[in-house]
C-alpha cells in the first residue's frame, strides 16, 4: 500500500503546519528531492564543517523537522521525510518489508553520494535507524540510539492504551494526557508537535509493524553503537532494555541517565553523541593510517 493524504484540503492544511515548523528550524544548506524506485524523497542538509555526515532519523509520523533539536552539530546533518508517512516525500511504489525500507533509505544515500554516515535516531526513530543498520550496514559508520523504543524491548502497556485512547478520541486533552504521562512535558502547542498531530489527521500512513530486531540481528551489528536510556522513561523498561543492549551488542556504549525521562535533554544528548561520533571518526582515521 502507498501512503497518501486523505484529501486535497487536508494536504493544504497539513503543509501550513509544515511551514510553521520549518520556520523554527535552522535554514537548510540544501533542499533535495531524490528520485528512487519507491518515490521522491525530500532530503534536507543542514550545517557544514568537517567530519563524516550525520543522518538524523525522525520518529514515527514525524518528519525531518521533528529532528530540529539535533540539526546543529557542527558538521553536515542530513534529514529526510520518510516515504509512506506525512511530509514532503511522495511515495509511488509500496514498501513491503523492513528490509525493503532499509534498501530505500540506502538507495537514497547512494544517490546523494554518501558512502558513510553516522545514524542518529530518537525514540521510534532509533528503531528505524537500528533496522537500517541491521539490513543495510555498509554505509553505517556508527549508530546513536536515544531512548530507542521497540529495539531492545517492546512498548509498555501504559503507552499502548494511552496511545490508543489519543488516536481514537482525537481531542487535544487526550494528547496532553499522553505527553504529560510519557515525557513529563506538555508541548502540544509547539509547531513541530502540532505538525505530527496534523499528519495523524490528514495522512493515511502505511507503516510497517514495529518488530524488534532479533537477538541474532543485534549480535551481528559490528559498527560502534551508543545507546542512551532515560532512567525515568515510562514508554518501556529502560533498565531491562539497557541490560539487553549490553548483553547483545559487541561494540557498544550503553548508558542509563537516572533522572532523564523519555524526553531526554537534547543539549546533553548532542554533547554526548558528538563526543561518541568524533571518537569513532578518530579511530577510523587511525585505522586507515595503519
Amino acid at each position: 500500500m502507498i501512503g497518501e493524504f486523505k484529501s486535497e484540503a487536508e494536504r493544504i492544511r497539513y503543509f501550513e503546519y509544515y511551514q510553521r515548523a520549518m520556520d523554527l528550524c535552522p535554514p537548510p544548506a540544501a533542499t533535495l528531492d531524490v528520485e528512487s524506485r519507491h518515490g521522491v524523497t525530500r532530503v534536507y542538509r543542514f550545517g557544514s564543517g568537517d567530519g563524516q555526515p550525520v543522518l538524523a532519523v525522525h520518529p514515527l509520523s514525524g518528519t525531518a523537522l521533528s529532528m530540529r533539536p539535533h540539526l546543529d552539530l557542527g558538521r553536515p546533518v542530513y534529514a529526510m521525510d520518510r516515504l509512506g508517512e506525512p511530509g514532503r516525500s511522495v511515495q509511488t511504489a509500496p514498501i513491503r518489508s523492513l528490509a525493503e525500507r532499509a534498501a530505500w533509505a540506502d538507495e537514497v544515500l547512494g544517490l546523494l553520494d554518501l558512502d558513510g554516515v553516522h545514524l542518529l535516531g530518537v525514540s521510534s526513530g532509533a528503531w528505524h535507524a537500528a533496522i537500517h543498520a541491521v539490513h543495510r550496514p555498509e554505509r553505517v559508520l556508527s549508530l546513536s540510539l536515544v531512548e530507542p523504543t521497540t529495539t531492545f524491548g517492546r512498548y509498555s502497556a501504559g503507552v499502548l492504551w494511552r496511545g490508543l485512547l489519543a488516536a481514537v478520541v482525537r481531542r487535544p486533552w487526550t494528547w496532553r494526557l499522553f505527553m504529560r504521562w510519557a515525557m513529563d512535558t506538555d508541548d502540544l502547542d509547539r509547531a513541530d508537535v502540532r505538525l505530527v498531530l496534523a499528519g495523524v489527521d490528514a495522512y493515511r500512513s502505511r507503516p510497517l509493524p514495529m518488530v524488534p530486531p532479533s537477538d541474532e540481528q543485534l549480535r551481528a551489528l559490528a559498527m560502534p553503537v551508543l545507546a542512551l536510556f532515560g532512567g525515568r522513561s515510562r514508554v518501556h523498561n529502560p533498565n531491562a532494555a539497557a541490560a539487553k543492549a549490553r548483553r547483545l551488542l559487541s561494540n557498544a556504549e550503553v548508558e542509563v541517565w537516572p533522572e532523564a525521562t523519555h524526553d531526554m535533554s537534547a543539549a546533553a544528548v548532542n554533547v554526548r553523541v558528538m563526543a561518541f561520533i568524533e571518537a569513532v571518526d578518530r579511530a577510523g582515521k587511525d585505522h586507515s593510517i595503519e
